[in-house]
């Protein structure tokens, strides 16, 4: 005898299945993801669509829309974008539902307009009922939604997010790339950059060759950004480029969000086609944020694109009670703030776009890594006085989050935003004799002939009218020196080390001259700091030694410093 089905029909058999599907995908499925963090983006993908459906459509009380400050009737024109699939470069998928500040005039003008828009959108936050509303811990890491910076469909998650607004700063539709019209040039696309005119990769021929056979010579895969191109042409430092596609970040080329010593949490993949988007800033509401810059608000936690171990859920149970509260936070807090390079490569030039904005409300605190005498200066020189500085884990109303930045490769208009606004802030020189800059490093990859190449350049500088200045790493000088120095500079001689940071006081067309480390220890990233910042850039390698010192005779930088200088007094730049 059969055994009867215990339902009434076909029918409700299939919708219990449906219905057993559903509680997979929605519950039990995330669930697992956190735990063992092994599904694709694919199911990623299906949990947050599902969840948008049920909390819009199905559930209006705890829906995206409610509590949400309708902003469509801003003044600031503004756009929305159907979503776009992330392509092969690694590029971002452009969100359904943010902001765009959008237009084709100079990139100065488009900040000041994209800096209005989040003044008005702060202002309507602030008097919002979620903003007010008291944050609680959560109880468990379960219960914590994980959006990292690593996923192509960061932006698209952050969209869904009930207390979270991002603001896009879109490409300029100059040059009709936004709209398919061909690809993107900087030749035709200026507006985007603030720097016009730049110079080729130039360094010695057996680097060059290393880069053209594609032979994975640098530990940190600093070679692929450049796109195997080079020249060992010494006179082609003085030769005028555009800014190339492939010097725009891309995401990371590891699938695990990580710091390894083979390079895999590097932007190493260069651009064909650039996003649409030259930056964006998250606007977070009644929300903490920790140290490193990670944002915990309602149940998710935010981990913008940065150098950290990153892809868990883990969320210290913060007793909100006894953590500093604050009406408004921005934060530039990341990752290894504490050292020189990733500070001012990483982390300053976070806040470079957002200048205007912050002079508008000069009761807003600005969280850093530390607060340390370099930072303050830094800040200062910005106009950000040292009493609004704050760091460590704090509460906020609202929290300003602006785009990450990944491991050594600072994103290229923010970059060239700092440089220009610390270039401002020299003051007036008396007289315009510029320098010759050798930079000395007391520890590992120091000059094994330093004192005689200190020697022969200090002739050299004699011979063409220019000051020396031997920037020593122990002890710093003061930073109004170093600023000064820098800027007055005709040419930079250094062995690879965080002193070539100090680029970003440098004027456009600087000659910068870097020993860099033999394999496997070679290290490219001031290559395309140089490049990004509109310098002359030249590098050769140590004949061995690295990393404890970097072995180049002394003859070989004298003849290279003279053939430099003479060029430029050629050119009449002396």
């Amino acid at each position: 005898m059969r055994v009867p089905f215990p339902f009434v029909g076909k029918r409700s058999f299939l919708a219990l299945i449906a219905v057993l599907i559903f509680l997979f995908v929605v519950l039990l499925l995330p669930a697992l993801e956190q735990k063992t963090g092994t599904f694709s983006d694919v199911y990623h993908n299906i949990i947050w669509d599902i969840r948008g459906l049920v909390n819009e459509d199905l559930s209006p009380e705890v829906g995206r829309h409610l509590d949400r400050v309708d902003l469509r009737n801003e003044t600031t024109s503004w756009n929305k974008r159907p979503r776009q699939r992330q392509n092969s470069s690694g590029i971002y998928d452009v969100p359904r539902d943010v902001i765009w500040v959008m237009g084709d005039e100079a990139l100065f003008v488009r900040i000041t307009s994209y800096n209005d828009v989040i003044y008005n959108v702060s202002e309507r936050l602030l008097v919002s009922r979620r903003t007010n509303d008291i944050w609680q811990s959560p109880t468990s890491d379960k219960q914590i939604i994980l959006v990292a910076g690593i996923y192509s469909d960061y932006l698209t998650k952050l969209a869904s997010i009930p207390t979270v607004t991002t603001i896009v700063l879109a490409w300029s539709d100059r040059s009709g790339y936004s709209s398919g019209v061909g690809r993107w040039s900087s030749v035709l696309d200026k507006s985007n950059l603030l720097i016009q005119n730049y110079h080729p990769i130039v360094v010695s021929d057996s680097i060059c060759q290393m880069i053209r056979d594609r032979r994975p010579f640098t530990r940190r895969r600093y070679d692929t950004i450049h796109n195997h191109e080079c020249s060992s042409n010494v006179s082609d430092v003085f030769q005028v480029t555009s800014l190339k596609a492939y010097f725009i970040n891309s995401l990371a080329m590891g699938s695990a969000y990580f710091w390894p010593n083979n390079g895999d949490a590097y932007p190493s993949h260069f651009y064909t086609d650039l996003p649409r988007l030259v930056t964006y800033i998250h606007v977070v509401q009644n929300a903490i944020v920790n140290e490193l810059g990670d944002v915990i608000t309602d149940r998710y936690k935010i981990v913008p694109y940065h150098c950290r171990p990153a892809f868990n859920n883990k969320v210290t149970n913060y007793n909100t009670e006894l953590l500093p509260l604050y009406t408004e936070v921005f934060s530039i807090s990341q990752c290894w703030g504490g050292g020189f390079f990733h500070k001012t490569i990483e982390i300053f030039p976070k806040i470079s776009p957002y200048l205007e904005f912050l002079k508008r409300k000069p009761h807003i605190k600005v969280q850093v890594y530390n607060k340390d005498d370099y930072t303050n200066f830094i800040m200062e020189s910005l106009g950000i006085v040292r009493d609004r500085l704050i760091s460590g884990v704090v509460r906020a109303h609202v929290i300003y989050l602006p785009r990450g930045t990944s491991c050594g490769t600072s994103n290229i208009q923010e970059t060239q935003l700092l440089s220009h606004y610390l270039r401002l802030s020299v003051p007036k020189q008396e007289d315009g004799i510029r320098n010759l800059v050798l930079i000395r490093r007391s520890r590992s990859r120091s000059f094994t002939q330093q004192a005689k190449i200190s020697e022969k350049l200090q002739v050299v500088a004699e011979e063409y009218g220019l000051k020396f200045y031997l920037f020593k790493d122990n002890p710093v000088p003061e930073m109004d020196e170093v600023r000064r120095e820098f800027y007055k500079a005709a040419i930079v001689v250094a062995p690879h080390g965080a002193g070539l940071s100090n680029m970003l006081f440098c004027r456009p067309d600087t000659v910068v001259l870097e020993v860099i480390c033999n394999p496997p220890h070679t290290n490219m990233c001031y290559t395309r700091l140089a490049h990004l910042l509109g310098l002359r850039y030249y590098a050769l390698m140590s004949r061995g030694g690295c990393e404890a010192h970097i072995n180049i005779p002394a003859e070989e930088l004298e003849q290279l410093v003279r053939f430099l200088l003479k060029e430029l007094k050629s050119r009449q730049e002396l």
